[in-house]
């Protein structure tokens, strides 16, 4: 060693952590952060798809849309959840929104099998909870309807300053 120089022992600590965790953690937390961004970037585009839709006097159609047998237009969607028992099928409304919630577990002592199946969907304008129905069929493909009433037209009449 080189005079002027001192060798000093720099003390260790030892810890419960472990690096791969908090990495882990680190990157479950980014990936949290970028799904609720998605979710609020897909929630924008479904409130302006449908803002656009009931704008015009006819509306359009879509999977989503339908025209019904009766002339009203129709919301249909479907949603695969044959994996889950009924019982463990939850469909509820909450302010405007649908949610579709599922969840299976199994646990034999051998081995755990644990599913869980969540879909958020905005109601269209107009649509009120009380007129939506849900039927599952015998294959497991959920279906979940509401009628949507015709909205009247908004016409308003500006007047031109000069």
């Amino acid at each position: 060693m080189a005079e002027g120089n001192s060798l000093r022992n720099v003390p260790m600590r030892l810890s419960n952590t472990n690096v791969l965790t908090s990495e882990f953690n680190n990157i479950w937390d980014n990936f949290g952060k970028e799904m609720k961004m998605m979710q609020e970037e897909m929630n924008r585009f479904q409130e302006a798809m449908f803002s656009r839709a009931f704008a015009s006097p006819h509306g359009f159609t879509t999977p989503l849309i339908q025209d019904g047998k009766d002339g009203q237009r129709q919301l249909k969607l479907r949603f695969d959840v044959s994996q889950y028992a009924p019982e463990e099928i939850e469909v509820m409304t909450e302010n405007n929104y649908l949610l579709v919630h599922a969840k299976h577990e199994d646990n034999d002592g051998t081995k755990r099998v644990y599913r869980e199946y969540n879909q958020q969907f905005m109601l269209p304008q107009g649509v009120t909870p009380d007129v939506v129905q849900s039927n599952l069929s015998a294959d497991g493909v959920l279906t979940v309807e509401a009628p949507i009433p015709q909205l009247p037209e908004v016409q308003k009449h500006l007047a031109i300053r000069r």
